[in-house]
């Protein structure tokens, strides 16, 4: 549940269990209409680690100034995470994101992100971002934000433990503009700079090093009849890249996807399929075939 409250048409202040703050667009990301299959993994960085499937529970302040659009966060930190929990037992220099679990710090943390829109405004109603309109609207937007989260870090250093904090920093661009009469380009770009500890990483997909990703998608132009819906029966194929290098992995972790989406009618019924490389997995696990089918209700 969320609460929020109307200060002026610049200003809104709410609180309860909310995705409105930082790093980056890619963690905010909605997941009706993104144009992968999935999200880059990476881009939620904080994804059951200090929230709770995406959200956490705290206060949140947004709004706008002219184009540029803003949120800023304050939340309680979550004290059982994928790193686990006050029973987990630490191997010496081992580095956990349970810094309130073991030692009773890191309570909160503070995140925000600010984009500022060229074109079309978006929408802040609710804290998802679009992953494509499929052209219906002309999106040019550059964005930056930040997730601190002090004493969150617990590293058994010779038998002691210690804490140490985590900073997460972003800045990314989004485009989405039709093409002609029924064309339309969606591209995004990111790049992200973690500080995690010395050698702090969770799978391949959260660490202490840097990140960049990004993905394109074109839908391909088709005749459209007058009165006739033209979002339904279409066709966008897209390519998406993720690398990170990490200083706890032997090598950067490095993606590569292709795939297509048929927008049987537009975002509320599609099929999708995807083939995903990935480069520093061993050769008999390095290659996925996905499809899915997605219908909104």
């Amino acid at each position: 549940m969320v609460l929020q409250f109307k200060v002026n048409n610049n200003l809104y202040l709410g609180g309860g269990l909310n995705n409105f703050g930082g790093i980056s667009r890619g963690n905010g990301q909605g997941t009706i209409n993104m144009l992968t299959i999935d999200n880059n993994r990476a881009d939620w960085t904080t994804y059951g680690l200090s929230d709770h499937n995406s959200s956490h529970v705290g206060m949140f302040a947004k709004g706008r100034f002219g184009k540029l659009n803003y949120r800023l966060s304050i939340n309680d930190a979550a004290v059982n995470t994928f790193d686990g929990n006050h029973l987990t037992e630490l191997q010496p220099n081992d580095e956990k994101y349970l810094g309130e679990a073991i030692l009773g710090k890191g309570k909160y943390a503070y995140s925000g992100y600010f984009d500022y829109q060229f074109f079309d405004q978006e929408s802040n109603v609710l804290p998802y971002r679009v992953g494509t309109y499929l052209g219906a609207k002309k999106v040019f937007n550059i964005g930056a934000g930040f997730f601190n989260h002090n004493d969150a870090l617990v590293k058994n250093v010779n038998g002691n433990l210690v804490s140490g904090n985590f900073n997460h920093y972003a800045i990314d661009a989004f485009y989405d503009s039709p093409i002609g009469e029924s064309g339309a380009i969606t591209a995004y770009a990111k790049f992200q700079n973690s500080e995690m500890g010395d050698n702090y990483v969770y799978g391949d997909v959260v660490g202490n090093g840097n990140q960049v990703s990004g993905h394109v998608g074109y839908l391909i132009p088709k005749a459209i009849k007058e009165g006739q819906n033209k979002y339904k029966n279409r066709l966008q194929p897209y390519v998406a890249y993720s690398y990170r290098n990490f200083t706890a992995l032997p090598k950067p972790a490095e993606e590569l996807k292709v795939g297509a989406n048929w927008y049987i009618d537009g975002l509320n019924a599609r099929l999708g399929i995807e083939y995903q490389k990935s480069f520093h997995a061993p050769k008999n696990a390095n290659e996925v075939l996905t499809i899915q089918a997605l219908i909104v209700i």
